[in-house]
């Protein structure tokens, strides 16, 4: 492919991907614009115009069969530009939905952590309840236990021998 030519189809190109974001009605009118631009520079009649008398071996018919070739090229070259942004496109999409599966699973993981703390710190808090209370109620018996005790030794010696 020949440096002019590939200059003038990067130029189109270029003007292409600095579309950037604009709005719909400019957006669409933009690309039309560059798209018939870039069609116009890849005919191959603005280079030699198509005659019917054309021989084979002729200048005309050469430049004319050249025209052609870096047209396609360039046709070719666009289209590869084109697979080339939505390969781009499709990885950046395809990140981005990783990311968000992976955010989603750490917020689930977060959640069902953050449950099973609750649980343990109830079941912690319910024992220690219980425990206090069946301590309570011992300590009580035992209260209960020492004065009846007590108070049966006073009676013993109260008594006498």
């Amino acid at each position: 492919m020949s440096d002019d030519t590939s200059l003038k189809n990067h130029g189109a190109l270029e003007r292409l991907r600095s579309a950037g974001v604009v709005f719909e009605d400019s957006a669409e009118s933009n690309l039309a614009q560059v798209n018939q631009e870039l069609q116009m520079r890849a005919d191959p009649d603005r280079v030699a115009a198509k005659s019917s008398r054309l021989w084979p071996w002729s200048r005309e018919a050469k430049a004319r069969n050249t025209a052609q070739e870096l047209s396609v090229q360039a046709r070719l070259d666009i289209f590869k530009d084109d697979l080339r942004s939505i390969r781009i496109a499709r990885e950046v999409l395809s990140r981005a939905a990783t990311m968000r599966a992976v955010q989603a699973a750490e917020t689930a993981i977060f959640e069902i952590q953050c449950l099973g703390e609750t649980a343990r710190f109830s079941i912690i808090n319910r024992t220690q309840l219980e425990m206090t209370e069946q301590f309570t109620y011992s300590s009580k018996r035992l209260k209960d236990f020492a004065a009846a005790s007590l108070r049966r030794s006073w009676m013993h010696l109260k008594s006498g021998p």
